[in-house]
């Protein structure tokens, strides 16, 4: 019953909390949603000091730990697996961004951390959390909702500018 709480809390947290906050409190930049490039730069910061946490907490987790059968543990296991994936996917899209900025590896980066975030309600509702307290598993599913939210608004916003043809960036052929 606990693993279901966990699960059930992780994900309002994720979804509820990140879906009330106002555009304003969600865009560095106040109401326009595009962040400046040294704005966008201090997010990356962000996002890569958050991941080196979120791989703490993930390396913790001992999928044979305590009395799992053997389905949950393959399940803790394969989700372990995929959020570790999801980190290093998240780290290069941080260094490709890092030197060439583009719509496409922003929304590739939120998608990552998307899928981190689903992850991460996976093993927090198999019990992985088992060390944690809920407030710090809700924490960690804020802390992804919040900056994939965030990287969601700027690649839509900048998207939305190259479609009406404002969008002062040039492609390279």
């Amino acid at each position: 019953m606990r693993h279901l709480w966990l699960g059930v809390l992780l994900f309002c947290v994720c979804f509820g909390t990140v879906g009330n906050r106002s555009v304003s409190a969600q865009s560095p930049g106040g109401d326009k949603h595009k962040m400046s490039n040294a704005e966008y730069s201090r997010h990356l910061d962000r996002i890569e000091n958050d991941i080196d946490k979120w791989e703490v907490l993930l390396r913790k987790i001992d999928p044979g730990k305590g009395d799992p059968t053997y389905s949950v543990g393959k399940r803790i296991a394969d989700n372990l697996n995929l959020a570790l994936l999801e980190l290093a996917n998240s780290r290069n899209y941080i260094q490709r961004e890092r030197t060439k900025r583009s719509i496409y590896g922003e929304i590739a980066l939120s998608q990552f951390l998307a899928s981190l975030s689903a992850d991460f309600s996976e093993l927090a509702y198999a019990g992985a959390f088992n060390d944690l307290s809920v407030e710090a598993v809700a924490k960690v599913g804020d802390e992804i909702g919040f900056v994939q939210s965030q990287l969601v608004l700027d690649g839509l916003d900048r998207l939305r500018q190259f479609e009406t043809g404002s969008c002062s960036y040039t492609f390279e052929k």
